[in-house]
């Protein structure tokens, strides 16, 4: 079975590396022969497609909203389509949130995804919440979490027994620049925490590494061979998202990254967040400032508890939102998609 794989980024680009590129060796193991070919951003260089098109047996299309001619394009080569969305892409940014630039992207992609969905053979979210937008334009999607790879996002052999608070504990967030955004919503409990705790730093891992205004913080410019030793650094990692349709669309990928390395977290009790984390037990989740406060001075506070909540959490990805463990579903839902597809039948 030939497999291509067109993405809407490079390695570099986080939903790429996650939901495609580390599953590669995977199916290159299983017999498959596999293609990834980043889509150009130029229309004109999507030309290029037209060999790796000929040679698939299906076609898994990552997140990118292709208008209908293009979409009219690719169904031409009689070759299934799995759709994969792992974000919301019909919604508005908060940052960008009743404005007229936002409107006017928001209804054009609103308009290709509906296109999208309905030339796709067969459709992936990556949460219950796009599932359910999906299921709103009368489209069904199969479920599959956003994995971590539990064999290389693991803990620093270190003696649990020592108590957080006195390891000069660092509070960190990774994220895009555009997602700094969040963090604003509790830069307020963050003072108040580091203040209380003034060997506590807050460490950002960000494709900025300009100080943020307001919000006393290192900043640590992401690279992807420093991503996994920057975030074993943390002490606590933390999610805070704001109460939106867009940020409800969100996959919880850094929350399960923090937990994968055994930390434990706060977040926002929003979209999959509520899903990812049994509150006291391997997380705890803040809605309001005080509640931040709380959450991070408990874990600040309570080392031994800490520790445990963060074992607890690895357990969790490992079982739940593992590489390993995700793989065979997705493998099969793709030779799935290509069988019915032979007997003309569409999932």
């Amino acid at each position: 079975m030939n497999i291509l794989f067109l993405t809407i980024g490079s390695q570099r680009t986080p939903s790429t590396r996650f939901r495609v590129k580390q599953y590669l060796p995977l199916f290159e193991k299983s017999g498959a022969a596999v293609r990834h070919v980043p889509i150009p951003h130029a229309t004109l260089k999507r030309i290029g497609l037209f060999p790796h098109l000929r040679w698939a047996d299906v076609i898994f299309l990552q997140k990118k909203l292709f208008s209908r001619l293009e979409l009219g394009i690719l169904s031409s080569f009689d070759c299934p389509i799995i759709y994969d969305l792992d974000d919301v892409v019909f919604h508005e940014h908060p940052l960008y949130a009743g404005t007229r630039h936002g409107r006017k992207v928001i209804t054009k992609n609103q308009v290709r995804f509906r296109a999208v969905l309905g030339a796709a053979t067969t459709i992936i979210a990556g949460n219950t919440s796009l599932a359910e937008d999906i299921a709103r334009y009368g489209y069904k999607a199969f479920i599959i979490p956003t994995a971590v790879d539990t064999d290389r996002y693991a803990p620093i052999a270190c003696s649990d027994s020592t108590p957080v608070s006195t390891r000069h504990p660092i509070i960190g967030w990774i994220g895009t620049r555009r997602n700094l955004y969040y963090l604003e919503s509790i830069k307020g409990a963050l003072a108040r925490v580091i203040e209380r705790h003034p060997q506590t730093r807050l460490r950002i891992i960000c494709d900025n590494d300009k100080p943020l205004p307001d919000l006393p913080a290192e900043m640590v410019r992401w690279r992807e061979e420093t991503e996994l030793d920057e975030l074993r650094r943390f002490t606590i990692g933390i999610m805070p998202l704001t109460d939106d349709q867009y940020s409800r669309g969100k996959c919880g990928f850094k929350l399960l990254q923090y937990m994968s390395l055994g930390l434990p977290t706060v977040s926002s009790p929003i979209g999959v967040n509520r899903d990812i984390i049994e509150p006291g037990l391997d997380g705890l989740l803040a809605s309001t400032e005080e509640e931040w406060s709380q959450g991070l001075n408990r874990l600040l506070e309570n080392g031994e508890q800490a520790v445990r909540m963060g074992l607890l959490a690895r357990q969790k990805v490992v079982e739940r939102y593992s590489v390993r463990n995700l793989f065979p579903i997705l493998d099969r839902i793709i030779k799935d998609t290509v069988e019915q597809a032979r007997k003309g039948q569409k999932q």
